[in-house]
């Protein structure tokens, strides 16, 4: 049973050229400039994939939807660094009979530096038996 408060293990990335690449062309990201400082530059909201890889050890109900999510960068993500990034549970609550769970996405980099944080919000199309 799910608690506020309870996280997964975190996950450690390094961000290759070839996952940059693939990510880029797979979402058509035309949006995040290519350098920084000389550096290549990992598009931000590839943080959203990463964060919901973290995700991975939290039940998602059949049918449920993605609510919401947002998410604040500190500072670019670049190419080659390794991070770590580990899903928090937030809150679990019931509203108009459905069950919502908020996860917080917390993303450092190996130095402990924080490179963002992000909420996410679900929605279960139905009360679970018992709550939850």
């Amino acid at each position: 049973m799910l608690q506020p408060g309870q996280s997964g293990d975190p996950i450690q990335v390094t961000i290759t050229p070839a996952w940059n690449a693939a990510y880029r062309a797979a979402t058509k990201d035309v949006s995040t400039p290519e350098e920084h400082d000389g550096r290549v530059v990992a598009p931000p909201l590839m943080l959203a994939l990463l964060g919901r890889m973290a995700m991975a050890w939290i039940p998602v109900a059949a049918g449920a939807v993605h609510a919401k999510q947002s998410y604040r960068f500190h500072r670019p993500l670049l190419v080659g660094e390794e991070i770590t990034v580990q899903a928090t549970i937030l809150d679990l609550f019931s509203k108009r009979n459905k069950d919502y769970t908020q996860i917080g996405v917390r993303a450092t980099f190996s130095t402990g530096l924080l490179l963002g944080e992000g909420t996410t919000t679900r929605i279960a199309p139905f009360r679970t038996e018992g709550g939850r």
